[in-house]
């Protein structure tokens, strides 16, 4: 059979100084012949008493 790629899902935390924290989900696939690359990824991001940003990337790498 042929493979289209491999597909990984990941998790993701970080925190910065001054209470900041950095939380995402998201979905990656890699095509084994490097033809291409796309990633997937929900984020939210807190900075203590402000409103949490969140938000939507897709990440799409091809060699040129």
């Amino acid at each position: 059979f042929r493979s289209f790629g491999t597909a990984t899902p990941y998790v993701r935390y970080g925190q910065a100084q001054e209470g900041e924290r950095r939380y995402g989900l998201g979905w990656r696939l890699a095509r084994p012949s490097g033809a291409f690359d796309l990633d997937l990824e929900g984020w939210r991001r807190e900075r203590g008493p402000a409103r949490p940003e969140q938000g939507l990337r897709l990440d799409l790498r091809l060699p040129w």
